[in-house]
């Protein structure tokens, strides 16, 4: 009895008198044959990539990560966790590969640059504070006060204030005179621009 052994991931296995030979690597279904490029039924063998394949990689620090499809190994390039003294492989006893390999902007130096989102993300919000002082002077006159807070972010203050009208109006004159001297910030702690 032989072995048959994958030229590709080392995926071995003993063959059976009287059963056909695999030509396919159940593993990672390269072909088993050097002279096979299509798989049973005629059809062209993909690159392991391309099929959803496990990927494992050597770090720098000695751990091994892992095992990640290669559109996420394609992240981790985007994100630079991989660098040129790196080693990846397909499965999980090797054959081991330089990082370059995969990757060949690994071997000129370039950095990987991650592509910008799409759609673009929008705009971070920015809170004015000429719109939350509008708020704080004129809903006062038909009794909707703390408008200015919900503006800003601040919710359970702008409701208190809401309920009772401003503090009796106290404690919406107050917040108008912070207004006007920049002392209210938003809820995520930045100034009103």
């Amino acid at each position: 009895m032989t072995n048959i052994t994958c030229p590709r991931c080392g995926w071995s296995m003993p063959t059976t008198p009287g059963f056909p030979e695999p030509r396919i690597c159940p593993a990672c279904a390269s072909p088993l044959d050097p002279e096979a490029t299509t798989a049973p039924g005629g059809h062209a063998v993909p690159p392991p990539e391309d099929r959803g394949s496990l990927w494992r990689m050597l770090g720098e620090d000695g751990v091994v990560y892992g095992p990640v499809t290669r559109g996420e190994l394609d992240q981790w390039f985007r994100e630079g966790r991989i660098s040129a003294r790196c080693q990846l492989a397909v499965s999980p006893s090797g054959p081991w590969m330089p990082a370059a390999q995969v990757y060949p902007q690994l071997a000129g130096g370039t950095a990987p640059t991650t592509p910008s989102p799409w759609p673009p993300s929008p705009p971070e919000f920015q809170r004015e504070w000429w719109v939350a002082l509008l708020l704080a002077t004129l809903p006062p006159l038909t009794g909707l006060c703390g408008l200015h807070r919900f503006y800003t972010g601040h919710i359970a203050i702008g409701i208190i204030q809401l309920l009772t009208f401003g503090g009796c109006g106290i404690w919406q004159l107050i917040d108008i005179i912070l207004l006007v001297s920049g002392g209210i910030r938003d809820v995520d702690g930045n100034p009103l621009v």
